[in-house]
Parts: C-alpha cells; structure tokens; sequence
C-alpha cells in the first residue's frame, strides 16, 4: 500500500474496517524499517472512524546484554482538514526506561510525511502523560 489512503484529501468521513488496518500495516511497518527493528502492533483504537491509535513495540531485544527495546503510540489525526501522523517513541535499557538527562521521563516525537518518518523533537514527559509506560515484552 502507498500513502495515499493515509494523506487522502479530502479525509474520508469514515473508513472501512479494511482501511483502517491497511493504514495500521503501513504505519507500523514504515516505523519498523525507518528505526531499524522489527515492530509488533499490540493494539489500535480508531475514534469517530476519522483518528487512530496504534501501539507498537519491538518484537525482541537488540545490543545482546544492553537489551534495547522500544516502544511507540502512532497517530493519525485530522488537523485543520489535513492528516498528521506522529509517534512518540519510548527507549529502554533492560527494561527500564530511557530518558534525557535531568528528566525523569522523556520520549522522542517522530512525524510521518508521505514515504518518511522525521525525528521532530526528543522531549521531557512535562506533564506525566505517559509516565509508567510498560517495557516491551
């Protein structure tokens, strides 16, 4: 599948069952490639059939004894009549997580346009949103 689906204009009212895991699999497996590691959806909520969620994390570890491991909420939103697709990224360590120095909690914001993902920010969790964030299994 190609963006087209995702970056519709004008955005469908509604999308199909079939749409929306068609923009799942798309999603999910353009983060894979772009990060380097293979990626599992562990779930999706689509809201008023016009916004998604999806959660994705790494399948296993990487770096032997490090343990890296990710992972991510992708996004699909209408914004002023256009699509914007974001994830916020969560590292870990051995199961622990990540974060900027001086920060309890932080993530990295990544934004999907047509054919890539853009690192946009790496950014304090200021307002605890995704404080507790599980480990990937």
């Amino acid at each position: 599948m190609s963006d087209d689906l995702i970056f519709r204009t004008p955005v469908p009212a509604r999308r199909s069952a079939d749409d929306w895991a068609a923009i799942v699999d798309r999603l999910a497996g353009t983060l894979s490639d772009a990060l380097g590691v293979p990626l599992r959806v562990e779930g999706r909520d689509v809201v008023d059939d016009v916004a998604l969620t999806c959660r994705v994390a790494t399948t296993s570890p990487v770096a032997g004894p490090l343990g890296i491991g990710l992972t991510a909420t992708i996004g699909l939103e209408v914004i002023e009549r256009r699509p914007v697709v974001n994830a916020f990224v969560f590292l870990f360590a051995g199961g622990t997580r990540l974060a900027l120095r001086g920060t309890a909690e932080s993530y990295a914001e990544l934004v999907y346009e047509p054919g890539r993902w853009r690192l946009a920010a790496w950014t304090e969790d200021e307002y605890g949103e995704f404080t507790g964030r599980p480990a990937p299994r």
